[in-house]
């Protein structure tokens, strides 16, 4: 079998003019497509942080990796330090790996012209190969790794050559991002066949270095090897079952909005395992650890997007088949096939528009969701209503002062475009991916979810503390655990009080406080008492939410005991804006009414405290309340539950 494609081969003309036609589908699709991801705005945050001096953070105040994808991150810190911006720099980048992937796979890696031929196709009809192929997100390099790691799979070079090369590969594949090394691993294992374990096992440590670099540099600066996102899909407490059950939803997702991608990997990874060559059989097995990897962890919340790189791998083993006499005329006809499965939708890349959106098709029930379809009226290259989002441009846009030494606190869990517009001025406190204490805890519903986006609770006085900068965490053991936690993210980088909390947060003290927490008081959602004479008597309209003498309404809400029985129809409730409550007036243990209010709906980021005239239900009038219980509704983005005081008008 040769390595590479002959270019003086006597192929006919028609297969070579196909080629470079699949190249040209390609182009087409890529230009129409050209978008980039609200994700991908996480770590362009952390970039534009590092360069105006805050080192590699996310929220400047904390040393916590928020990007999965370290090698990308460098890349694109390195393409913006060329260009000075990142929305244009994130689409050159992705297209120049993808086109390296593309003269790899259809100049260098195939076999045969018609073997060329289905693979480019293959990769140009597949929507999520396309899409992911920009989107500012690392797909693109990891992409390029792998064709890179397939070249040398197939190259003539001597045995222990190339296991170093794909060794050193495979390690900076780790580093883009670590959990696609099930990909490599088989294939390694396979070139190590005949050398020994002791020449093995030295060209797999020089390799595997730069992982190892940044592993170790990851521990120290941030105080744990994986980023923050790896604990907040992985130590989710979701039985394994139903991220199963999941898992095979996301498959058939797929099947559906790309319905080319999962027959051609099925085809490449049965072609090459029926060969039983060892070199293809490598590649077929890492392709299928990493789709059934996929499925263990449920999928994702982008459709698609985990899928590609298994679906390059099957491209690749397309393109190295060999074609014999009896079996030509398949050429054509999974050609033919191929294009006609990929036009049955209309999310084709041949066929997308400048105005695609899968917006209006989503609901509440959505399991994941449509990246492209989602974003591409903000980002799309060709979109008319492209919005590109700026750094530190919110505070200029809304009026507000941006202070990184006294930021504003936004609770928030869509944070990439708004965590990039906002600044260093603004700490986030996410409950879905970024937060260093939150992601440490399950998932709060651990029925109603969405893969790789698991809502956390957040526990009695985290956002008090994160405000007033103190510890203030009512749980004893998640107090310990708070305090390594700000230790390590906050203190002295060299300090050998650091190191020590690094060590508690991951076998300690700091560690048990935590898993204590997760399993005795996470879930206690009993009522918060305070006395009406504990309220403070004063305010001040529109001020911040994050006074001591306020209180943050918690998921179990704010009993408020009266000092008497009352019988006033009104009350003014005190609270923070942008936000919905609930008020149920009591008698002793019984409910006699509840109402919702919803405080300040206001335009302003930030409206701080405002307060609300509300009616008393009149069955609780009549009888007379003893006691108001506050629990939290609904919220618009920066709204946080705080109530200030209830007064009697």
């Amino acid at each position: 079998m040769h390595t590479s494609l002959d270019p003086q081969s006597k192929q006919p003309w028609i297969w070579r003019s196909l080629r470079w036609l699949g190249l040209l589908t390609f182009v087409i699709g890529l230009i129409r497509t050209a978008w980039v991801a609200e994700d991908a705005y996480i770590t362009f945050r952390t970039i534009d942080n590092f360069f105006h001096g805050y080192g590699l953070r996310w929220n400047v105040a904390e040393r916590v990796q928020t990007y999965s994808h370290p090698l990308w991150m460098f890349l694109m810190a390195l393409g913006h330090g060329l260009t000075g911006e990142y929305y244009y720099t994130a689409l050159v980048a992705g297209a120049t790996c993808t086109a390296l992937v593309l003269y790899l796979v259809g100049f260098r890696l195939a076999t045969s012209l018609p073997g060329a031929v289905l693979a480019l196709f293959v990769l140009a009809c597949s929507r999520f190969f396309v899409d992911y192929s920009t989107s500012g997100l690392e797909a693109p390099l990891t992409h390029l790794l792998i064709a890179i790691f397939a070249a040398l799979v197939f190259s003539p070079l001597p045995a222990k050559q190339r296991l170093l090369g794909m060794a050193l590969v495979a390690g900076l594949a780790g580093v883009n991002r670590l959990d696609t090394l099930l990909l490599f691993a088989p294939a390694l294992c396979f070139a190590g066949r005949g050398l020994g374990f002791l020449a093995w096992s030295q060209r797999m440590a020089l390799g595997f270095l730069p992982l190892l670099a940044w592993l170790l540099f990851a521990t120290f600066y941030y105080g744990t090897p994986l980023p923050i996102t790896a604990y907040a899909k992985a130590f989710t407490g979701i039985p394994g079952n139903a991220l199963l059950s999941r898992g095979v939803l996301y498959y058939r997702d797929v099947a559906i909005r790309d319905p080319i991608l999962l027959p051609s990997l099925l085809i490449g990874l049965w072609v090459s395992l029926r060969w039983r060559s060892v070199r293809e059989a490598g590649l077929a097995l890492g392709a299928i650890l990493y789709c059934l990897y996929i499925a263990k962890i449920g999928g994702g919340y982008m459709s698609g997007r985990f899928l590609t790189p298994s679906l390059l791998v099957g491209a690749i083993l397309i393109s190295r088949i060999v074609w014999t006499p009896r079996w030509s005329w398949l050429q054509p006809t999974m050609l033919a096939g191929g294009v006609a499965l990929s036009l049955a939708v209309r999310s084709a890349p041949i066929l997308s528009a400048k105005d695609f959106s899968t917006v209006a098709d989503l609901d509440s029930d959505k399991l994941m969701t449509d990246g492209r379809g989602i974003c591409y009226s903000h980002t799309g290259w060709l979109s008319d209503s492209r919005s590109i989002p700026e750094p530190d441009s919110l505070s200029k846009l809304l009026g507000f002062a941006s202070d990184p030494d006294n930021p504003l606190i936004f609770f928030d869990g869509v944070v990439g475009w708004d965590g990039f517009m906002a600044g260093p001025g603004v700490h986030f406190v996410d409950p879905v991916l970024c937060d260093p204490l939150l992601m440490r805890l399950p998932a709060w519903n651990q029925t109603e979810w969405i893969a790789g986006h698991f809502v956390r609770r957040v526990p009695e006085g985290y956002l008090q503390s994160v405000a007033l900068g103190k510890n203030l965490m009512e749980d004893p053991g998640l107090a310990k655990g708070y305090a390594d936690l700000c230790e390590v993210t906050r203190g002295n980088l060299w300090s050998r009080r650091r190191l020590m909390a690094i060590w508690s947060l991951a076998f300690g003290a700091g560690k048990r406080g935590i898993e204590a927490y997760a399993v005795e008081g996470y879930r206690n959602l009993e009522p918060e008492q305070v006395r009406w004479s504990e309220l403070p008597e004063t305010w001040e309209e529109g001020g911040s939410v994050w006074n001591e003498d306020f209180h943050i309404v918690e998921s179990g809400g704010l009993q408020i005991q009266l000092p008497t029985l009352q019988h006033n129809p009104k009350i003014r409730l005190v609270a923070g804006a942008r936000a919905e409550y609930s008020l149920s007036y009591l008698q002793g243990p019984r409910t006699l009414a509840s109402t919702v209010v919803s405080v300040g709906e206001t335009s302003q980021l930030f409206p701080g405290i405002q307060s609300y005239e509300a009616d008393v239900p009149p069955e609780a009038v009549e009888s007379g309340y003893d006691a108001i219980l506050v629990t939290p509704l609904k919220r618009r983005r920066s709204g946080i539950h705080c109530l200030a005081t209830i007064q009697f008008p």
